[in-house]
């Protein structure tokens, strides 16, 4: 039984945000479903431990594959003192209801841990896409030659395992901050960012590979249409870029002009 498994039978925090993460990450690169996953994060986040009679119960993993958490619905309802109020409902048939009051920062630290899980699933789908194109570029012929010994095909292919690794390294940090008690902030946004461009540069880097049968062939078709969807999920990598700077606490300036202009 892995962390995330242990849900059905141990409190929510016991499992650590990052092992959430990498679970994410690692179904997204494996072709799996993620949307229950992602959904239970969600409840979970908002309604912390009381969501945890609302998970199904059954054999390990199974309940990751729940249909029914994809009828759950989390409701916002803002007040006039900054707060917002969420309602759980599980749908048809569910008798566990419940509703969590947030302060804005609250609210805001959630979104972003929503975030760096949707980023995780970026990743994830952006290494599927990275070991099939580097699959087909070992065995696909140009020339009398291996594709990947060409020089622009392994150039590219270099650049997008580099933005891989930059993108999951940054994310594990960021999760571990998390679990530290360290607010991501800004930083998530900036993450996401980071994942999303990885997972579009590994899309196109998989047709470009595959070459026609990038578009027709159903792995790589499906591959290309989950990275897309993925790294779309959060957003526009600039408008993230963007949201994180706005975000980002500006630092004092303590140059020598600065200070004779105080004096």
């Amino acid at each position: 039984m892995n962390a995330v498994s242990s849900l059905i039978v141990a409190p929510p925090v016991a499992v650590s945000f990052t092992d959430w993460a990498e679970a994410l990450s690692s179904r997204a690169a494996a072709g799996e479903p993620v949307k229950c996953l992602l959904s239970a994060r969600r409840l979970l986040d908002i309604f912390g431990p009381d969501a945890l009679p609302a998970l199904p119960v059954g054999k390990p993993g199974q309940w990751s594959d729940a249909r029914w958490l994809l009828h759950a619905s989390a409701e916002e309802s803002e007040g006039s003192d900054g707060t917002s109020t969420w309602f759980l409902s599980l749908g048809p048939g569910r008798e566990f209801e419940g509703s969590v009051t947030l302060t804005s920062k609250q609210a805001e630290s959630i979104a972003d841990r929503e975030l760096l899980a949707l980023a995780s699933v970026a990743v994830g789908t952006a290494q599927r896409a990275m070991v099939l194109a580097r699959r087909r570029a070992g065995k696909r012929m140009i020339s009398g030659r291996p594709l990947i010994e060409l020089q622009a095909a392994g150039h590219r292919l270099a650049r997008v395992a580099a933005l891989i690794t930059q993108a999951r390294a940054y994310l594990r940090a960021l999760c571990r901050d998390e679990d530290a008690g360290i607010g991501a902030g800004y930083r998530a946004a900036a993450g996401a960012a980071a994942a999303a461009e990885a997972a579009f540069a590994c899309a196109q880097a998989l047709v470009q590979i595959y070459g026609a049968a990038g578009t027709s062939d159903a792995e790589p078709a499906a591959a290309f249409a989950a990275c897309q969807a993925a790294a779309s999920a959060a957003g526009a990598p600039a408008r993230l870029w963007l949201h994180a700077g706005s975000r980002r606490p500006l630092r004092p300036t303590t140059n020598a002009r600065s200070q004779a202009v105080a004096t």
